[in-house]
């Protein structure tokens, strides 16, 4: 379902109540732009260090789409899936588009003028204590004088020491949704935390209102015991737009998916939360808190083994060959979309053209997550939860942990330098074993390494390669072992054809491991 401006109310009770009852999400998000322009992104940066190149970017572009599927699981084998493909757009303000992204996306159908005309309004947390505040000042004197007479009667009942055991205060009183926010904020500035509820029949200024206050003690702000009401009303929703849904999402709690999600999470936080932190640390501590528990599916296709043998699927490959297990597997998974929601399901329309459509992507995300989770790990005894918080960086030899230090994505990862240019191809055919041989020769990736080129102008020649062994024990001696040997039988082989004697190879001028 596409939202925006035109129908974002109409939806948002619903997305609300369907969301406390999912059992997870997945989000995607379509950017102007991920240049890192003139900064030079390398396997050789350590994740701090990528954060910073990262969050310049993130500065720089926006994300214009933001895709979020719910997923909750109706019976054994049976889920409901429901997606929502949100377009953003802010009020004011400047953001950088990058002509190569923006073509791209416009060659697979993206509406980029449904996003102009009506992309959906965003802010950040301070951003949204500006507006409200904006808007408490731009209240009527006699809204202003009732919600004072209000905030004063429950200032005086919360901070009663004869009433603290009052779980509740009743009264009458004149009542309108503007009065209850500027009620609720100025309450919430002086550190009052309460629910409020007032019956919503009586609209005019002469019909008082039933209103109920219900105290909530401090340490249980945060608890799911008490849930309060939301501080805002349905007509602060074009104050505030999607912020007032990224509450609900960071108040739920429920499994986040995602797939490839560094620089996703990093945009969602620069958008919709806070600036990021100028320390990578205390970013991870931020996200963590927002959300305990994420997936990256990227992450966990890196542990599967796959009917065809590749380097690394991308996310539309990935969803794939999930699905192809799925339909092979006795306990397959069924998944269904109640009627508006069901854009995506290839069984009711061709949806192969919304690749690259944040809702889309989000879908094909959630599915694969449920097919690794329910379906390949009872077939391959996959322990899924041992991924959890650990999000894939794309470029990057390391993982990001979430909840602890970051880490290899192969323990066996090094850095090799020659004292010359070097063929991508001949560097391989020095590493490789017979296996890998047959997949070269059959167009397919090596399958016990990875190898990539280091800061070069060429994608196939360089200096510096970086190796990644997918067999941990592989240490330097090892790798420069079996180098040595690989040249002897290449320069053998070399002499026997050509009848050269002097057929050096560049010397390996370092071999150095990544440390963890």
């Amino acid at each position: 379902m596409n939202v925006d401006t035109t129908n974002f109310p109409l939806i948002f009770e619903d997305f609300k109540k369907s969301l406390e009852g999912c059992d997870f999400y997945a989000v995607d998000q379509e950017m102007t732009g991920v240049n890192f322009e003139d900064q030079h992104r390398s396997r050789l940066m350590s994740l701090p260090e990528l954060y910073e190149a990262s969050r310049e970017v993130v500065q720089r572009y926006v994300a214009f789409q933001f895709g979020i599927v719910l997923f909750t699981l109706l019976e054994e084998g049976l889920y409901e899936v429901k997606p929502y493909n949100f377009y953003l757009l802010k009020k004011n303000g400047d953001f950088v588009v990058n002509t190569e992204a923006t073509r791209f996306l416009a060659s697979h159908g993206m509406d980029f003028q449904k996003w102009l005309v009506s992309g959906l309004h965003y802010c950040n947390k301070a951003e949204e204590e500006q507006a409200m505040e904006k808007n408490y000042h731009e209240c009527s004197n006699m809204g202003k004088k009732i919600s004072f007479y209000i905030v004063d009667k429950i200032e005086k009942w919360w901070l009663d020491p004869s009433k603290k055991e009052e779980e509740s205060i009743s009264f009458k009183m004149v009542m309108t949704e503007e009065i209850k926010a500027l009620v609720m904020l100025t309450l919430k500035q002086r550190d009052i935390h309460v629910q409020m509820e007032y019956d919503t029949a009586s609209k005019i200024y002469q019909a008082p209102s039933d209103i109920t206050v219900r105290r909530i003690v401090c340490h249980k702000v945060d608890s799911k015991e008490i849930k309060p009401v939301s501080h805002c009303p349905s007509s602060s929703l074009p104050l505030l737009g999607f912020r007032q849904l990224w509450k609900c999402i960071t108040k739920c709690k429920k499994p986040l998916i995602g797939h490839n999600f560094w620089l996703d999470i990093m945009f969602m936080m620069q958008m919709h939360e806070a600036p990021l932190t100028t320390t990578y640390e205390e970013y991870k501590t931020q996200v963590h808190e927002l959300f305990p528990c994420i997936y990256d599916t990227k992450t966990l296709s890196k542990s599967m083994s796959f009917s065809t043998p590749k380097r690394s699927l991308h996310l539309q490959g990935l969803y794939k060959e999930c699905c192809r297990l799925n339909e092979r597997c006795k306990t397959s998974i069924r998944f269904q979309s109640p009627p508006g929601f069901h854009f995506y399901d290839e069984r009711y329309t061709k949806s192969r053209g919304k690749a690259h459509e944040a809702g889309y992507d989000a879908y094909m995300t959630g599915i694969v997550f449920a097919i690794i989770n329910d379906v390949y790990k009872n077939i391959y005894g996959m322990e899924t939860s041992k991924w959890e918080n650990v999000v894939s960086v794309y470029g990057s030899n390391y993982y990001m942990s979430l909840i602890g230090k970051d880490f290899l994505e192969l323990r066996s990862t090094f850095l090799l330098e020659f004292e010359e240019d070097m063929d991508m191809r001949l560097v391989q055919s020095l590493i490789c074993t017979e296996e890998d041989r047959e997949q070269i020769k059959n167009n397919n990736e090596p399958i016990s390494f990875h190898l990539d080129v280091v800061s070069s102008k060429r994608e196939d020649q360089a200096k510096t390669f970086i190796i990644r062994f997918k067999d941990g024990t592989v240490d330097e001696k090892m790798l420069q072992t079996q180098i040595d040997t690989s040249r002897e039988c290449l320069t053998h082989s070399l002499y026997t054809m050509m009848n050269e004697e002097d057929i050096i190879f560049p010397r390996v001028k370092r071999i150095s491991r990544f440390s963890e």
